[in-house]
């Protein structure tokens, strides 16, 4: 019975599946390496401290892609509107944004 509602869940909204994924995936790749470069900077890419800035931002990333997934998916389906979801996405990534960078210059102050 589970099978069939996900079958069912996934082939209603099977237009915008695949361009949301796509764009996690990059979302997701493009962080990190704003990530690594930014620890770098800041000299701490070989450090234990830099190690734990990696984790952090690892799974704040996951949590960010994961809620910008479903609710981008969620507002789409609901809403029908293709550019408003596309908006939530953009804020949702334009707040992850802010967050690493106070992040990271959290870290630098402790340094």
């Amino acid at each position: 019975m589970m099978l069939n509602e996900l079958y069912l869940y996934f082939g209603q909204i099977d237009h915008c599946l695949i361009p949301t994924l796509l764009a996690v995936f990059l979302f997701f790749g493009g962080w990190m390496a704003l990530t690594w470069s930014n620890a770098a900077k800041i000299g701490m890419k070989d450090t234990p401290a830099g190690d734990w800035v990696q984790i952090i931002f690892c799974g704040v990333v996951c949590f960010i892609c994961a809620v910008s997934c479903f609710g981008f998916l969620f507002f789409a389906e609901n809403t029908e509107n293709f550019l408003d979801a596309l908006g939530l996405f953009g804020l949702i990534k334009g707040l992850a944004v802010y967050v690493q960078r106070a992040i990271l210059w959290c870290f630098r102050l402790v340094r």
